[in-house]
């Protein structure tokens, strides 16, 4: 897990220039209107924030990302065969949504574009086969994994069942999606069920497996409240939240506590491939599972941080 800063000098110095050529057209557009409201002083005042922009976009980790970068950090995750619960401790968080595209999947995109959020997908094949148009509107709106065909307890099928539900999803996302919207080989089991034996197939299908360092409990029909709660506390750096496409309670939730506590927070929010890359975790972390994932939040896979609670 390398997840070293991608260098790319020119990129940073073009998106500085490109700043400062929208600041300089600023200027001379207004110098040609001769709008005597913007002098002061016999100085012509133009706002700084186009160069503001130019810099900040320079010194974003997102320009330095390619594919390739995201997709070799998962080859080595699947090499490994350890699930991956969270990242590191850099200040990059993960949303991610279970079991669409759903009839809401629309609404939910929406709102994370508004917010600037983007987030990782884990679709059912069946359902993307249904509705595949709101499938590459996932693939749009971050990355897309695997959540089987079915929606089966992969630790109660064969190994050649697990097979075939994780290889018929994948022709799937890939007869509707194209060349231009790919999925990820990354996957993530129904339910968090796993075992020793369904990871040596993930690991042997060469997929990584995702988990999740907080559980919104929004699949349990929790009030929105508690949602808000379970995904707040659970926020912090290298978090991967489980959330899931259809709960209205999730909407709720979203909008009024999660988004803006998420603004706050000073996380930048990444999807699953991203976070490998600009915030993976350290080896002890990652073999640690559930336990290696450090915050405030009381819900995990397994209920593992409320089961700790009570130990304390």
């Amino acid at each position: 897990m390398r997840g070293e800063r991608l260098q790319n000098a020119p990129l940073r110095a073009a998106a500085a220039v490109a700043g400062l050529l929208v600041l300089v057209s600023a200027a001379s557009a207004a110098h040609r209107s001769g709008a005597s409201e913007n002098r002061v002083g016999g100085v012509l005042q133009v706002s700084a924030l186009p160069l503001k922009i130019g810099r900040e976009l320079a010194n974003s980790n997102a320009l330095y990302l390619t594919r390739t970068a995201e997709v070799r950090e998962l080859r080595d995750l699947a090499r490994l065969g350890v699930p991956l619960y969270c990242g590191g401790r850099r200040r990059y968080a993960a949303l991610t949504f279970d079991d669409g595209p759903t009839p809401t999947t629309g609404r939910l995109l929406r709102m994370l574009r508004r917010a600037g959020v983007p987030a990782t997908f884990f679709a059912i094949g069946k359902r993307a086969q249904a509705q595949p148009s709101a499938l590459r509107a996932l693939g749009r709106g971050g990355a897309i994994g695997n959540h089987t065909w079915s929606h089966p307890q992969i630790n109660l099928l064969t190994p050649p069942a697990i097979t075939r539900e994780l290889r018929s999803a994948d022709r799937m996302y890939a007869a509707a999606l194209g060349r231009h919207i790919r999925s990820y080989d990354m996957m993530r089991p129904p339910y968090g069920e796993h075992n020793a034996a369904t990871d040596r197939v993930v690991r042997k299908l060469g997929y990584a497996q995702i988990l999740w360092s907080a559980d919104s409990q929004d699949a349990l029909g929790q009030p929105w409240k508690v949602v808000s709660r379970n995904v707040v506390d659970g926020l912090g750096p290298g978090s991967v939240i489980l959330m899931h496409d259809g709960p209205a309670a999730t909407f709720t939730a979203l909008r009024r506590r999660i988004l803006p506590a998420i603004r706050r927070s000073r996380l930048t929010m990444v999807t699953v491939p991203e976070l490998l890359v600009l915030n993976p975790p350290g080896e002890r972390r990652l073999l640690n599972g559930p336990r290696g994932c450090r915050h405030a939040g009381k819900v995990n896979v397994s209920g593992y941080f409320e089961h700790a609670q009570r130990q304390r």
